[in-house]
């Protein structure tokens, strides 16, 4: 991947993550989430399992937009470094 193509899918990625109706829909999975895990009884481990997956892979999907925005962020550096 060029500088350039890393610098748009990070503005990409920012632009996304910044947008407040993606992050309203953040927050109500992460707390429907919560909600249904707090509430679900003892003994349902395979249901909790499967919240915890989900909330895992939640969070792996925010740590890689974050992941695309510090690398657009270091190729602009890097960028205006090398002139």
């Amino acid at each position: 991947m060029t500088e350039q193509e890393t610098i748009a899918r990070g503005t990409t990625a920012n632009w996304i993550c910044s947008d407040p109706v993606y992050q309203a829909a953040w927050e109500g999975i992460m707390n429907d989430l919560f909600n249904a895990w707090s509430s679900s009884p003892l003994e349902d481990v395979a249901g909790r399992e499967r919240l915890r997956l989900e909330l895992d892979v939640l969070t792996r999907l925010r740590g890689k937009f974050a992941s695309y925005i510090n690398e657009a962020q270091l190729a602009k550096a890097k960028d205006l470094f090398a002139q």
